[in-house]
C-alpha cells in the first residue's frame, strides 16, 4: 500500500477544493469524511447526522459489508477524532440539518481525486485507499490493533489489519 506523506494529503485536498468545479468543496469534504473515518464510500453515502452523537462523541456507521454477520449489530461506532469533529462542525456551522440530512453533500470524487494525484505527482488514489490512509494513521497513533478492527468493521479481532499492516511496526 503506497499512500501519500501527509503534506501531499494535504495539497490534495488543496486542489480539490480549489479546482473550480461545481461540488469542489463537497468533493473535498467527502475526500476528508472518508480519510478520517475509514469508512467505505457507500457507508459514507448512508451517513445522516442522526449518527453523530455530539454528547458522546461518536459517529454510528451503517455497515454494508455484512457477510456472516446475520445474528449481529451492522453497525458500528467510532469516536469523533479531532479532524472528523472539526469537519462535521464545519458543515453543520450555520445550519440546522434534519436528522435524516445527509452528512455528505457528494457520494463520490474520484474524479476530482484522480486530477489531483496527477498534479502533486503521487500515485492514484482510490475512494478505498482513503480508507488504508485512515488506518494508517491510527496504527501509527498507536491505536491498538484490536479497537481498530471494530472501528473499521472487521470481526477478525485485527488478523487482517496485523497482516496487510504489519509492515507499519518496522517503519
Amino acid at each position: 500500500i503506497r499512500l501519500p506523506r501527509p503534506e501531499q494529503f494535504d495539497r490534495i485536498i488543496e486542489l480539490v477544493e480549489t479546482s473550480g468545479a461545481v461540488q469542489a468543496k463537497d468533493c473535498a469534504d467527502l475526500i476528508r469524511f472518508l480519510a478520517f473515518t475509514g469508512t467505505r464510500i457507500s457507508e459514507a453515502k448512508q451517513a445522516v447526522w442522526a449518527d453523530v452523537d455530539w454528547q458522546e462523541n461518536t459517529l454510528q456507521i451503517h455497515c454494508v459489508k455484512v457477510r456472516g454477520a446475520h445474528d449481529q449489530d451492522v453497525t458500528r461506532v467510532i469516536p469523533l477524532n479531532p479532524a472528523l469533529k472539526q469537519l462535521l462542525e464545519r458543515l453543520r456551522h450555520g445550519q440546522e440539518p434534519k436528522p435524516t440530512d445527509r452528512i455528505c453533500a457528494v457520494s463520490e470524487c474520484q474524479r476530482s481525486l484522480d486530477r489531483a494525484c496527477r498534479l502533486t505527482g503521487c500515485k492514484r488514489l482510490t475512494h478505498h485507499d482513503l480508507r488504508h490512509y485512515f488506518v494508517t494513521k491510527c496504527l501509527q497513533a498507536g491505536v491498538d490493533v484490536f479497537r481498530l478492527a471494530k472501528w473499521v468493521g472487521h470481526r477478525d479481532n485485527g488478523k487482517l489489519l496485523l497482516k496487510v499492516y504489519s509492515h507499519l511496526q518496522a517503519e
